[in-house]
């Protein structure tokens, strides 16, 4: 879904938040301003 937005992965947060008594990774995502203003003007 993030990709499809124009987001590009950053990386990923190893362990970084408990849920359920269970640590999980958690992925990072951004786009810049410029990119998402120009990929809105497309659609």
């Amino acid at each position: 879904m993030a990709r499809r937005l124009g987001m590009s992965k950053d990386g990923a947060l190893r362990e970084s938040y408990l849920y359920r008594g269970k640590r999980h990774d958690m992925e990072v995502w951004s786009v810049l301003a410029p990119e998402w203003r120009a990929g809105k003007q497309t659609s």
